[in-house]
This record gives C-alpha cells, sequence and structure tokens, in this order.
C-alpha cells in the first residue's frame, strides 16, 4: 500500500507509538474503522506486558 508523503511521517510515528510496524498500524486501524476485529498477529506495545502462551514463544522464534 502506498502512503501518501505528506502523511508517511506521521504514520511512521503512530505506528512505532503502538509497538506496530506501519502495515500492521494500518491494518489495525482499517478493521477498527470497518467494525472488523483486529487480527491476533497484531499485538500493539500496550499488550506486550501480557505473557505469551508457550507455543506463541515457540511460534515467534521458529
Amino acid at each position: 500500500m502506498r502512503v501518501p508523503d505528506r502523511i508517511i511521517d506521521k504514520v511512521d510515528r503512530a505506528a512505532a507509538r503502538e509497538g506496530l510496524t506501519r502495515s500492521e498500524y494500518i491494518t489495525r486501524f482499517l478493521a477498527l474503522q470497518h467494525g472488523e476485529p483486529v487480527p491476533s498477529y497484531i499485538q500493539a506495545a500496550s499488550d506486550s506486558h501480557q505473557p505469551r502462551l508457550p507455543d506463541q514463544e515457540a511460534r515467534m522464534s521458529a
């Protein structure tokens, strides 16, 4: 997806604050805007303090 030059820095800063990549941030934004669930592979930085289940850790390191 192309992001207009005039807003790319804003999008990147917002994504960084959330602990997300640009793509994850845009995906989450679109899901929320359209009343859809946020995909489970997107985890905001505010959720990162929650412990991961062992099987999630194994998949993350694979």
